[in-house]
């Protein structure tokens, strides 16, 4: 899914919820009451992976680096 098909409206609060977090517990705190421990972990699976492909590294060599941390993740994507 791509942002743009959130509407827009909906998607502001959130967005100007996180930008007001200013410290390390506040985003503990608001990501717990957010979010399951299973959505949490798919998120952080997510944004290591997007690091990871920012620095350069492909899909085969993130998921044979951390086969079973990202196995979730690369079960539900298309690897071509």
């Amino acid at each position: 899914m791509r942002i743009n098909q959130i509407p827009r409206e909906e998607i502001i609060d959130l967005f100007q919820s996180v930008l007001l977090l200013e410290h390390l517990d506040d985003c503990y705190d608001f990501f717990d009451d957010l979010m399951t421990l299973r959505e949490m972990k798919v998120l952080v699976t997510r944004f290591n992976v997007a690091q990871m492909l920012l620095e350069g590294k492909t899909y085969q060599e993130i998921e044979e680096k951390n086969p079973s941390e990202h196995s979730d993740y690369f079960s539900s994507k298309k690897i071509n």
